[in-house]
């Protein structure tokens, strides 16, 4: 595809993202029974144009179905819309470091389960069956071959397991 095919989809994609975004700006100002005119819902439109539909529709939705406090204008200012777009940007950054969190203290644990199979001869699901800890309690031994990265789909608990010198298992948290 030349240049010039590639120019044509960028402006139609930026097209259907003004259209969708002053679209979703007039709902907004419909369902606060504010009167905005097309100029303001377009200014507001290129002011928001860094932002993913994906993280603004949502944004715009969450604004325009709040009650209206007293004293506030029936169409709110770009800077509400802005913050509340960076706040959800904030929590699902968290959501995702948190995720990433877990799943390492998965991966941890699931390496400790093996150490402790090769130190003390035990087999996996005896390993853990020996393990108290809430969270980790009535793991079953991940099945061969259908694993290729050696972990258990739990999803349960977060922390890291601890190995005594009676070769018992522990979590730490």
């Amino acid at each position: 595809m030349g240049n010039n095919g590639q120019t044509q989809m960028k402006r139609q994609r930026d097209e259907h993202w003004n259209a969708s975004t002053v679209n979703a700006l007039k709902e907004m100002a419909e369902l606060r029974q504010a009167r905005v005119s097309t100029d303001t819902l377009v200014l507001y439109a290129e002011n928001l144009s860094g932002w993913e539909l994906s993280e603004l529709l949502p944004a715009i939705k969450q604004i325009a179905l709040q009650t209206r406090k007293k004293g506030e204008t029936a169409f709110p200012p770009l800077a509400d819309i802005l913050e509340r777009l960076q706040a959800g940007m904030v929590q699902s950054h968290g959501e995702h470091k948190s995720s990433a969190l877990k799943e390492q203290h998965e991966q941890e644990f699931w390496m400790h389960v093996d150490y402790m199979k090769e130190s003390t001869g035990k087999t996996e699901q005896e390993v853990l069956d020996a393990i108290k800890t809430p969270g980790y309690t009535g793991r079953k031994a991940r099945e061969r071959g259908g694993n290729n990265d050696g972990l258990a789909k739990s999803g349960r608990g977060s922390g890291t397991v601890e190995i005594s010198n009676d070769h018992s298992a522990q979590t730490v948290w």
